[in-house]
């Protein structure tokens, strides 16, 4: 099956920070966010991707007083890229009309997806999250 060029979305915030909330929206306006997510401690449902967030923590360490890139922005991109191309190929079998994912380690792969971008395996914007804020660039 041959996929369609979609609009990708990457949602970025703190853990605990509303990004779920804003990911859940997402899905609802016909997003593709992924098939199955994380359920995190308190109960609730993340829309953390399952095979995004294992990608995320291939990228990046995140275990308490580590908190640092792993691999080169290439190796990062690469990872990044296997996703994209997964969630546009499950996006065009569902119907959705764009791609969106979150995980907050990605608050810190802004280089990888400036460079990323230039390269045309970017994303086309990003959803800013925080405490009472909500904002996007495109």
């Amino acid at each position: 099956m041959k996929t369609q060029a979609f609009s990708t979305v990457a949602v970025l915030g703190s853990y605990r920070g509303g990004t779920s909330v804003v990911t859940g929206l997402l899905n609802q306006f016909g997003y593709f966010v992924g098939d199955a997510f994380f359920h995190a401690w308190n109960g609730y449902g993340t829309y953390e991707d399952l095979h995004l967030r294992r990608i995320c923590l291939e990228c990046f360490d995140e275990r308490e007083g580590h908190w640092k890139l792993l691999g080169e922005t290439e190796f990062r991109i690469d990872r990044l890229a296997r996703w994209k191309i997964w969630a546009q190929w499950r996006a065009t079998e569902t119907g959705a009309i764009g791609i969106a994912g979150k995980h907050p380690s990605m608050c810190k792969f802004g280089e990888t997806l400036r460079v990323g971008s230039c390269l045309g395996f970017g994303v086309d914007g990003l959803l800013i999250v925080g405490e009472n804020v909500c904002f996007g660039i495109s």
